[in-house]
């Protein structure tokens, strides 16, 4: 018997409720729980946020890629830079 999508999202939404009910130093309320199983950050401040959009830096996962993109094929391709990627504002 096939599980319907909408029994495996109420699951998912219920199982990440009893997960994060201690989010953000705390006992949230149920209202509040809500809330954060669908924004885990409380902010984009420069603590929680996009270190390109902060800093102007790499991301974990870009710094990641390179990484893997170096040691595949030494060489091959140049590796990218922040300027390199296109700004989606504009």
């Amino acid at each position: 018997m096939k599980i319907s999508k909408r029994a495996i999202r109420r699951h998912h939404y219920e199982r990440l409720k009893k997960k994060r009910q201690n989010y953000w130093r705390g006992i949230l309320s149920a209202e509040r729980v809500g809330f954060v199983v669908n924004t885990p950050h409380p902010c984009s401040c420069y603590l929680c946020g996009n270190p390109r959009k902060h800093f102007g830096e790499l991301t974990i996962q870009e710094i990641r890629q390179n990484k893997k993109e170096a040691s595949q094929c030494a060489g091959c391709l140049p590796l990218r830079k922040v300027g390199d990627y296109q700004d989606v504002t504009q």
